[in-house]
Protein backbone atom coordinates (compact mmCIF):
# COMPACT_ATOMS: atom_id res chain seq x y z
CA UNK A 1 0.00 0.00 0.00
CA UNK A 2 1.17 3.32 -0.81
CA UNK A 3 1.79 5.24 2.26
CA UNK A 4 0.99 8.18 1.16
CA UNK A 5 -2.07 7.07 -0.15
CA UNK A 6 -2.92 5.61 2.63
CA UNK A 7 -2.50 9.09 5.29
CA UNK A 8 -4.40 11.20 2.22
CA UNK A 9 -7.44 8.81 2.64
CA UNK A 10 -7.50 9.17 6.51
CA UNK A 11 -7.29 5.58 7.10
CA UNK A 12 -5.00 6.12 9.44
CA UNK A 13 -6.25 5.84 13.47
CA UNK A 14 -4.39 9.23 14.69
CA UNK A 15 -3.81 11.37 12.01
CA UNK A 16 -1.20 13.24 10.94
CA UNK A 17 -2.17 16.40 12.81
CA UNK A 18 -2.13 14.86 15.97
CA UNK A 19 1.39 13.49 15.70
CA UNK A 20 2.55 16.77 14.60
CA UNK A 21 1.28 18.31 17.81
CA UNK A 22 2.39 15.66 19.97
CA UNK A 23 6.13 16.10 18.79
CA UNK A 24 5.57 19.78 19.13
CA UNK A 25 4.60 19.18 22.56
CA UNK A 26 7.18 17.52 23.50
CA UNK A 27 9.61 19.88 22.13
CA UNK A 28 8.14 22.54 23.65
CA UNK A 29 8.47 21.05 26.88
CA UNK A 30 12.09 20.25 26.60
CA UNK A 31 12.29 24.15 25.50
CA UNK A 32 11.87 24.40 21.58
CA UNK A 33 9.72 26.51 19.85
CA UNK A 34 7.94 24.84 17.02
CA UNK A 35 5.49 28.07 15.76
CA UNK A 36 8.53 29.59 14.09
CA UNK A 37 9.76 28.51 10.79
CA UNK A 38 13.52 28.44 12.96
CA UNK A 39 13.40 25.66 16.15
CA UNK A 40 15.44 27.77 18.54
CA UNK A 41 17.23 25.81 21.93
CA UNK A 42 16.94 26.74 25.10
CA UNK A 43 20.62 27.17 25.65
CA UNK A 44 23.60 27.74 23.12
CA UNK A 45 25.11 25.30 21.55
CA UNK A 46 27.16 24.29 18.34
CA UNK A 47 24.34 22.16 17.16
CA UNK A 48 21.23 20.82 18.38
CA UNK A 49 21.02 17.36 16.87
CA UNK A 50 17.57 16.51 18.73
CA UNK A 51 16.34 19.32 16.78
CA UNK A 52 17.75 18.38 13.62
CA UNK A 53 16.16 15.19 13.65
CA UNK A 54 12.80 16.42 14.70
CA UNK A 55 12.42 18.61 12.15
CA UNK A 56 13.44 16.11 9.73
CA UNK A 57 10.81 13.67 10.69
CA UNK A 58 8.33 16.54 11.24
CA UNK A 59 9.46 17.38 7.26
CA UNK A 60 8.54 13.86 6.84
CA UNK A 61 4.82 13.88 8.33
CA UNK A 62 4.21 16.62 6.45
CA UNK A 63 4.71 14.98 3.48
CA UNK A 64 2.54 12.37 4.24
CA UNK A 65 5.19 9.91 4.95
CA UNK A 66 5.06 7.17 7.53
CA UNK A 67 8.96 6.72 8.62
CA UNK A 68 8.45 4.79 11.68
CA UNK A 69 6.21 1.51 9.77
CA UNK A 70 7.50 -1.20 10.99
CA UNK A 71 7.43 -4.28 8.14
CA UNK A 72 5.63 -7.30 8.92
CA UNK A 73 8.80 -9.13 9.25
CA UNK A 74 11.60 -7.10 10.90
CA UNK A 75 14.73 -9.09 9.29
CA UNK A 76 18.52 -7.01 10.46
CA UNK A 77 19.30 -6.47 6.48
CA UNK A 78 16.72 -7.75 4.56
CA UNK A 79 13.73 -4.71 5.85
CA UNK A 80 15.66 -3.46 8.82
CA UNK A 81 18.46 -1.09 8.59
CA UNK A 82 21.92 -2.63 9.61
CA UNK A 83 25.85 -1.50 9.53
CA UNK A 84 26.54 -4.20 6.53
CA UNK A 85 30.00 -4.45 8.22
CA UNK A 86 28.88 -5.90 11.71
CA UNK A 87 25.58 -6.80 10.56
CA UNK A 88 24.57 -5.29 13.87
CA UNK A 89 20.45 -3.71 13.34
CA UNK A 90 20.06 0.51 14.09
CA UNK A 91 18.08 1.11 17.08
CA UNK A 92 17.13 4.64 18.18
CA UNK A 93 15.99 7.26 15.87
CA UNK A 94 18.09 5.29 13.75
CA UNK A 95 15.52 3.49 12.46
CA UNK A 96 13.29 6.18 11.60
CA UNK A 97 16.27 8.49 10.15
CA UNK A 98 17.23 5.29 7.41
CA UNK A 99 14.06 4.27 6.38
CA UNK A 100 13.64 8.07 5.09
CA UNK A 101 16.89 7.61 3.64
CA UNK A 102 15.52 4.21 1.87
CA UNK A 103 12.73 6.74 -0.58
CA UNK A 104 15.99 7.25 -2.51
CA UNK A 105 15.12 3.62 -3.58
CA UNK A 106 18.23 1.98 -2.10
CA UNK A 107 17.40 -2.39 -3.09
CA UNK A 108 19.03 -3.15 0.96
CA UNK A 109 18.95 -1.34 4.07
CA UNK A 110 22.32 -1.86 4.53
CA UNK A 111 24.41 0.87 5.15
CA UNK A 112 27.98 1.84 6.16
CA UNK A 113 30.50 4.51 6.88
CA UNK A 114 33.22 6.26 4.42
CA UNK A 115 35.94 4.22 6.66
CA UNK A 116 34.50 1.37 6.65
CA UNK A 117 33.93 1.30 2.60
CA UNK A 118 37.99 2.19 2.41
CA UNK A 119 38.72 -1.13 5.53
CA UNK A 120 36.28 -3.78 2.77
CA UNK A 121 38.81 -2.24 -0.61
CA UNK A 122 35.56 -0.67 -1.83
CA UNK A 123 34.69 3.23 -2.19
CA UNK A 124 31.49 5.62 -2.48
CA UNK A 125 30.69 6.99 -5.38
CA UNK A 126 31.65 10.51 -5.85
CA UNK A 127 29.52 12.66 -5.70
CA UNK A 128 26.95 10.54 -3.08
CA UNK A 129 25.72 12.22 -0.18
CA UNK A 130 25.20 9.94 3.31
CA UNK A 131 22.52 9.78 5.52
CA UNK A 132 23.27 11.01 9.40
CA UNK A 133 23.23 8.84 12.13
CA UNK A 134 23.70 8.94 15.88
CA UNK A 135 25.46 7.11 18.55
CA UNK A 136 24.57 7.86 22.36
CA UNK A 137 26.15 6.22 25.15
CA UNK A 138 26.77 7.20 28.48
CA UNK A 139 30.20 6.81 29.91
CA UNK A 140 31.53 6.09 33.73
CA UNK A 141 34.18 8.18 34.66
CA UNK A 142 36.41 8.65 37.61
CA UNK A 143 35.54 11.94 39.46
CA UNK A 144 39.15 13.28 40.25
CA UNK A 145 37.45 16.11 42.52
CA UNK A 146 36.45 13.46 45.01
CA UNK A 147 38.07 12.05 48.27
CA UNK A 148 37.57 8.87 47.61
CA UNK A 149 38.84 6.90 44.88
CA UNK A 150 36.06 4.60 43.43
CA UNK A 151 33.42 8.08 43.13
CA UNK A 152 32.70 8.14 39.47
CA UNK A 153 29.83 9.84 37.54
CA UNK A 154 28.34 9.18 34.19
CA UNK A 155 28.68 11.68 31.54
CA UNK A 156 26.51 11.35 28.57
CA UNK A 157 28.26 11.04 24.75
CA UNK A 158 26.85 11.63 21.38
CA UNK A 159 28.98 10.79 18.46
CA UNK A 160 27.07 11.88 15.01
CA UNK A 161 28.32 9.47 12.02
CA UNK A 162 27.20 9.75 8.04
CA UNK A 163 26.64 6.00 6.52
CA UNK A 164 26.30 5.54 2.84
CA UNK A 165 23.74 2.51 1.61
CA UNK A 166 25.63 -0.07 -0.32
CA UNK A 167 24.12 1.00 -3.46
CA UNK A 168 26.05 4.35 -3.27
CA UNK A 169 29.26 2.69 -3.05
CA UNK A 170 31.91 0.46 -5.23
CA UNK A 171 33.55 -2.57 -5.40
CA UNK A 172 32.90 -3.79 -2.49
CA UNK A 173 32.84 -7.42 -1.82
CA UNK A 174 29.73 -9.87 -2.55
CA UNK A 175 29.76 -10.42 1.12
CA UNK A 176 28.95 -7.12 2.30
CA UNK A 177 25.99 -6.31 -0.24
Amino acid sequence: MDTSSFFKAGAWPWGLEVICETVERSLAQRGYNMRSRDITARRTVKRDLYAEVSTRIVAELEAGAAPWVKPWSATAGMNTPCNAVTNRPYSGCNVLLLWMAQTAGYRTPRFLTFKQALELGGNVRKGEHGTKVYFVKQLQVHDKGSDDNSATRLVPMMREYTVFNVDQCENLPDSHL
